[in-house]
């Protein structure tokens, strides 16, 4: 078995990969093949750069099923990513809400974590409900 590499190695070498496939994307096969990385490892490479690296170098990251993972200098290409996430984030917390949240308070009204949650979780569903709703798409 061979050691393991450093986030920050592997994530050099996909931010290097990415910035030389620039205007274009490169999907998670790609990135193995250029790399020389397991998929594994192209994965946590990604993970460095979104923690680290991309606002290091003020490359905005983002990712489509239909091309990969990009450096695209297109503030339009941003904007659907991030969209997208949230758009995510909002489905996971009303699953959340619904799935959890809402039987837990139904089932005993007076737990004070329950309520806390369910107030929380009601406004960060309204913040992404609003942000989501100001991008057509």
């Amino acid at each position: 078995m061979a050691a393991p590499i450093p986030r920050h190695v592997s994530g050099e070498l996909v931010r290097v990969a990415l910035v030389q496939a620039r205007p274009g994307a490169l999907t998670t096969a790609q990135l193995v093949d250029v790399t020389g990385l397991t998929a594994s490892q192209v994965a946590n490479g990604i993970r460095w750069i979104r923690e680290t690296a991309a606002a290091a170098n003020l490359t905005p990251l983002t990712w489509t099923a239909r091309a990969g993972y990009e450096f695209s200098d297109n503030p339009v290409d941003w904007v659907n990513y991030e969209i997208g996430v949230f758009r995510r984030v909002l489905t996971m917390l009303l699953r959340l809400l619904q799935g959890t949240l809402d039987p837990h308070k139904a089932k005993t009204p007076r737990d004070r974590f329950a309520k806390m949650a369910t107030s929380h979780v009601n406004t960060m569903i309204e913040s992404l409900e609003y942000i989501t709703q100001q991008h057509p798409s």
